[in-house]
């Protein structure tokens, strides 16, 4: 079982406070969201929550692991964010104006190159 999918499982059990609830949000049966959050307590060797029929509480080593847990996730996808960001491959027109002077071979060999990095920018 994958402990990051584990992770995020956990985090909203705690968050909607139901395995249902999480399960639902998350596309998985409510059963999978129990495996999960065994599956974590089971490599932690520890009980993360209190469960009744009713309720759920988190335990004293459940509170502490939430709260690491959250910030871990919280800069992994902020990360991913900012990586997606950086990949963005540039396309659509690119529209110049510069002075006559500027047309020369150096900014032509500089446009040529651009255009072969990027196919999917146009001039005009």
């Amino acid at each position: 079982m994958d402990t990051l999918v584990s992770m995020r499982v956990f985090r909203r059990v705690v968050e909607l406070k139901s395995f249902v609830a999480a399960a639902d949000r998350m596309e998985m049966s409510p059963a999978m969201a129990s495996k999960h959050v065994m599956h974590l307590e089971q490599h932690l060797g520890g009980r993360l929550l209190n469960r009744t029929s009713r309720h759920l509480s988190l335990t004293e080593i459940g509170k502490v692991y939430f709260e690491q847990c959250c910030e871990m996730l919280d800069s992994l996808d902020e990360v991913e964010a900012t990586v997606s960001r950086a990949t963005i491959v540039p396309s659509g027109v690119l529209k110049i104006s510069a002075p006559v002077w500027f047309a020369n071979r150096t900014f032509t060999k500089i446009l040529a190159n651009y255009q072969a990095q990027f196919a999917a920018v146009s001039r005009h």
